[in-house]
């Protein structure tokens, strides 16, 4: 079994450190699978402290900020995740970004975090691979408020949840939903580019891809998946043998 493999691997005393810290990380993220909550963050924060200044260590503090965010410790995890803003990773910067921004934009007017609660637990149940568990929490999350801020997350969230059970149809009209519903909020150009993949990877549709890449382009202009949208673009461009636009050059600069 995988995790007998793994367990095998941590007890072996020529293992070097960064490799048995990387082990670390993947046995923490399968305890936290089993909901093994205390497991998971006693060894995110021991990969945390053995490597505070390697890359190796802010996706440790990173992983156990989410976990601190599935458990609704919310106050916690925005610090943590402010921290992180920082990190020279872009990648794992981007993401702390987007978590500190959910939580600081998703306060209640009661000064609680209800709304968001249940948005983090159907996060947390999507990462365990609960799919109607996480539905579940989506659906009280809609019964209960007549708006919130996280209802154009909820409509992304359930795509997500479609592409994974293969419903393709089904996410490509949700995230059409953020489109026509929240044009101007946070989630519209994570939006644009998951459809550009679902056509580019399930829907076999070149050209629609390529238009929902151009979207992102024009209309997106400071999005971060404006660098990765041009390249797809002109790689479909040049699988399909069409002459490619200039304004989508590489050389362009946002």
């Amino acid at each position: 079994e995988a995790v007998d493999i793994l367990d095998q691997t941590l007890s072996m005393p020529q293992i070097k450190p960064l490799e048995k810290a990387k082990s670390k990380l993947t046995r923490a993220d399968i305890y936290l699978m089993e909901n093994d909550i205390w497991e998971a963050s006693l060894t995110y924060s021991q990969v945390e402290k053995e490597f505070k200044n390697d890359v190796v260590g802010s996706e440790a503090k990173f992983k156990n900020a989410m976990l601190s965010y599935y458990n609704g410790d919310f106050t916690w995890a925005a610090s943590q995740f402010d921290v992180l803003r920082s990190s020279t990773t872009k990648l794992i910067a981007n993401d702390a970004m987007q978590y500190s921004i959910l939580i600081s934009d998703n306060i209640d007017e009661d000064s609680s975090y209800n709304g968001l609660t249940y948005f983090s637990k159907a996060e947390f149940a999507l990462y365990q691979n609960k799919y109607s568990l996480a539905l579940q929490y989506l659906d009280t999350l809609n019964q209960n408020y007549l708006s919130h801020p996280l209802f154009d997350e909820v409509l992304y969230k359930r795509a997500e949840i479609a592409i994974k059970e293969n419903q393709y149809q089904k996410a490509d009209s949700l995230l059409n939903q953020i489109l026509l519903k929240y044009p101007d909020d946070i989630m519209a150009d994570d939006a644009l580019y998951l459809l550009a993949q679902l056509y580019e990877t399930h829907l076999n549709s070149t050209q629609k891809a390529k238009e929902y890449y151009e979207r992102i382009i024009l209309d997106y202009s400071n999005s971060l998946y404006v660098t990765e949208a041009r390249k797809r673009y002109n790689e479909l461009t040049n699988k399909s043998s069409e002459p490619q636009s200039p304004k989508f050059s590489n050389d362009i600069v946002n």
